[in-house]
């Protein structure tokens, strides 16, 4: 991906995410989809309620339900409380999208405690409100976010005293036909030459 494309989406994330203290970013890139959050991002849980801790898969994706989780999986944390949620963010394609090929990092996310009915949030087991998250990043091999059941767009989970938001952004259309419009006119200079 160019320099230019990387630079617009990732003046698009931060124009829009300010409010948010984790962004995990999903974007198609050499025939993946890729997930991943950024330095320096804390969490406060102080409106959370903490539940107890287990064991966490590594990363995953259900946009019907809507879940994400972040890391490569281990022992975590559950924090259960009131939380605005989005309805979903695409179709999904079932327990299919859950586990990704590659994941590392602290883990992070959200889901829904099938025993209360409320959302909760899962950490990396021992976090401490407000202290840095290590970076994460999941990647979905050979996958796109039509594969996936992911429509583009931002969705955030909030509560009382924080949010984690998901953008799904899509490679703009234009950046490709640019990019094809450069390398036919290196075709043509060299075909000249």
């Amino acid at each position: 991906m160019s320099k230019l494309g990387l630079t617009a989406i990732a003046a698009y994330i931060l124009s829009t995410s300010a409010h948010a203290a984790v962004v995990i970013t999903a974007v198609e890139e050499n025939g993946s989809v890729v997930v991943s959050t950024d330095y320096g991002m804390s969490l406060d849980l102080s409106g959370l309620s903490f539940i107890g801790n287990g064991t966490c898969a590594k990363g995953g994706l259900m946009p019907e339900d809507p879940i994400v989780l972040m890391g490569d999986g281990g022992d975590c944390d559950l924090y259960l409380g009131e939380v605005a949620r989005p309805s979903d963010f695409g179709p999904g394609v079932g327990f299919v999208t859950w586990a990704s090929n590659n994941s590392w990092g602290d883990i992070v996310g959200i889901y829904k405690s099938n025993s209360t009915g409320k959302d909760g949030v899962l950490i990396d087991g021992g976090y401490i409100s407000g202290s840095l998250l290590r970076p994460t990043t999941s990647t979905y091999w050979r996958h796109t976010f039509s594969s996936l059941g992911m429509q583009p767009g931002s969705y955030t989970w909030a509560w009382s005293t924080d949010s984690i938001t998901l953008h799904v952004v899509p490679i703009p259309a234009a950046v490709w036909l640019f990019g094809s419009a450069l390398l036919g006119l290196g075709w043509l200079k060299k075909r000249k030459s």
